[in-house]
């Protein structure tokens, strides 16, 4: 419940759909792999995996990387809903990790599925697994909301502010371009 609270504080509404369909993107993904996870240390990771984009978290004053505020943010959350240390950990790694350009399933198979679901629904990458009924009835739940843009703008104001983040490195890779070739109308 406080993941689900803290994602729904985050804001625009295009980020809150992105974490949800990132969730949903990262069991398909897993169910379509056969791999057995952790479905609700996914769920909270997923939901706060860019909870340090949220207006609140862009200043100065926040870690040069905005998935430690989501990090800590996960891990405190499974700590006050009883979770076991570990678990709380993993959470918080998966939310670290997702901004890898790589992530294999042997850094922990929620970390990989994670990471799975927010490039497919950024960048569209295993986008090819999906059924287009799927597609559509995850959209028809949590419409994208112009995400193209607003990535290319947070990712612009989290690079500005934070000169050597993996945020700023993905602008220089050319994520704007890359954003707008994923197969995904908006």
């Amino acid at each position: 419940r406080e993941a689900e609270e803290l994602c729904v504080e985050q804001r625009p509404e295009l980020l809150v759909n992105h974490c949800y369909r990132t969730y949903l993107w990262a069991r398909i993904l897993g169910d379509f792999e056969g791999l057995r996870y952790d479905p609700e240390l996914l769920y909270v990771s997923s939901l706060l995996h860019d909870f340090g984009l949220t207006d609140q978290a862009q200043s100065e004053l926040a870690p040069p990387c905005f998935t430690l505020i989501g990090a800590a943010a996960a891990d405190a959350a499974g700590r006050r809903g009883g979770w076991e240390s570990e678990r709380s950990r993993r959470a918080a790694e998966a939310v670290t990790m997702h901004m890898n350009l790589r992530v294999r399933p042997d850094a922990g198979v929620e970390t990989y599925l994670m990471a799975a679901g927010t490039q497919l629904d950024v960048l569209g990458h295993k986008f090819w697994r999906l059924a287009p009924e799927t597609v559509s009835a995850v959209l028809d739940v949590y419409p994208r909301r112009e995400v193209k843009r607003g990535m290319v703008e947070l990712f612009g104001q989290q690079a500005a502010v934070h000169s050597g983040s993996r945020a700023r490195f993905y602008r220089y890779l050319g994520q704007s371009v890359l954003l707008r070739l994923a197969p995904f109308p908006e």
